[in-house]
């Protein structure tokens, strides 16, 4: 299950929606370094392969791995708060 959650950056106090997770056919990576996301669909993978072992490098020549966070997109921190205003939703 994936959740998505309208934030504010504690660095910056830029609003956006914050990724986690996938769904049932999807998984959600993100770029170790500049927290790009990539969606793969696992219908897509070849037989057992995981999401990590198929994903390309992303441009900023970083690594895509479930364990990385996402970032704000205005300064890339890592820190960030629930917007109060905002919504969360969890997708399946």
């Amino acid at each position: 299950m994936g959740r998505h959650c309208d934030v504010i950056c504690s660095g910056c106090g830029h609003r956006y929606t914050a990724r986690w997770g996938g769904t049932f056919l999807t998984d959600l990576l993100h770029c170790e370094e500049c927290g790009a996301e990539l969606t793969l669909d696992r219908q897509e993978m070849p037989g057992c392969a995981d999401a990590e072992s198929v994903a390309q490098a992303c441009t900023c020549g970083g690594r895509f791995t479930t364990a990385a966070l996402p970032r704000c997109p205005a300064c890339g921190s890592l820190e960030h708060e629930d917007d109060p205003k905002g919504k969360t939703d969890y997708v399946d």
